[in-house]
């Protein structure tokens, strides 16, 4: 689960009492995951969720399509906020 370090890391940052109101979040946390998962595992075994040849070629159609943009996008980008992150 992403963000259960950074609560329990952040502990000194929740209004007293610290440790219970960290627990909250964390229970809450884990009932939204465990939510989320089960309503999608179960729109997933739906009867007529099928794959569509014809929507999967359309799609790869596409990404060749714009595929290329969001490759100089991160080949132009990444390096600028390494440079920055580093302090150069």
């Amino acid at each position: 689960m992403t963000g259960t370090g950074a609560i329990s890391n952040g502990v000194r940052a929740f209004k007293a009492p610290e440790s219970l109101n960290a627990r909250k979040t964390l229970i809450w946390m884990g009932v939204l995951l465990a939510t989320m998962f089960m309503g999608l595992s179960y729109l997933g075994v739906q009867p007529g969720v099928t794959d569509d040849a014809a929507s999967a070629q359309r799609l790869a159609l596409e990404w060749e399509e714009w595929a290329p943009g969001v490759e100089l996008l991160i080949v132009t980008n990444v390096p600028y906020h390494m440079a920055s992150k580093a302090g150069t």
